[in-house]
């Protein structure tokens, strides 16, 4: 293939959020590509926030490597020089050209301190609380990052349902490590401890449960569409389009989130991507 048709490298921010984030990095794909950098950058930190928890073997280290990103976007907002990381030369070019505001990055920050916390939350109002200073935040910074900041209520409510559902996802995962985050309050009154789903027990107590969730993560997506967001924020929202294909997947292994069949990734998000790209159906 000649040289002048290949495809540009991607930046070490799109690296990472194709690597880290496949499916909002497809989404990110349809947005104008002098915003796709910029989305880029949020999800890319994202990811190096999300991760903390997994990398640091305290919670003190966890707020100090937190600590770190939340002096590095300030360095940038202040104009003094940043951090050394791969990634923040997108984030630099994100909130200088790209729209993206400093405190909606320190937002994303923020929210990921309540990852150092050693329970989860108690009720399932805390758990959609967290995943709305989470997910929310991101989708926040997304809709900034596309110039829609002034519409970002929908972006935020798809973030939120979108971190809902990544909670369902994520629960074999986190089994494996005797970590169940799901509401303290639900599993008392099923009579489940984190052990017992890791053993392979409570499916049929743990099922209304998972239920109780995607509900909340539905509700989500149908309030961000009730608020009519303008067609140049839908690369913030088309995730919501791969959330609710994977809630049909849940609902049709009986609220199962450990069968077996949902354990691959979807082999048609990038269709349903594209499809609804092309028809401008994100929910």
């Amino acid at each position: 293939m000649p040289a002048s048709s290949a495809r540009p490298p991607l930046s070490p921010a799109g690296s990472s959020a194709r690597r880290n984030d496949p499916e909002r990095f497809l989404a990110a794909l349809t947005a104008p590509a002098g915003r796709r950098e910029h989305l880029f950058a949020v999800l890319a930190l994202e990811h190096e926030i999300a991760r903390t928890r997994e990398v640091v073997s305290d919670a003190t280290l966890g707020w100090i490597r937190l600590q770190w990103w939340e002096d590095a976007v300030t360095a940038l907002e202040e104009g003094r020089p940043p951090a050394t990381a791969e990634i923040v030369p997108a984030l630099a070019a994100a909130i200088a050209g790209g729209g993206v505001r400093p405190d909606s990055l320190r937002a994303m920050i923020a929210g990921r301190q309540l990852d150092l916390e050693e329970d989860p939350p108690a009720t399932l109002e805390g758990l959609e609380a967290y995943a709305r200073a989470t997910g929310g935040a991101v989708g926040q910074a997304l809709a900034e990052a596309l110039g829609q900041g002034a519409a970002g209520a929908a972006a935020v409510e798809v973030g939120t349902g979108w971190a809902l559902v990544g909670i369902l996802r994520a629960l074999p995962f986190r089994a494996r490590r005797n970590e169940v985050f799901l509401p303290a309050d639900e599993f008392a009154r099923a009579g489940l401890t984190p052990h017992d789903i890791a053993a392979g027990r409570g499916h049929d107590q743990l099922a209304p449960i998972v239920r109780r969730v995607a509900d909340r993560a539905a509700a989500r997506f149908a309030a961000a569409r009730a608020l009519g967001p303008p067609r140049a924020l839908r690369p913030a929202l088309l995730p919501a389009r791969l959330a609710r294909a994977h809630l049909r997947r849940l609902a049709g292994a009986g609220w199962n989130p450990f069968a077996p069949a949902l354990q691959h990734p979807d082999g048609l998000r990038a269709l349903r991507v594209a499809w609804s790209a092309w028809t401008g159906r994100w929910w």
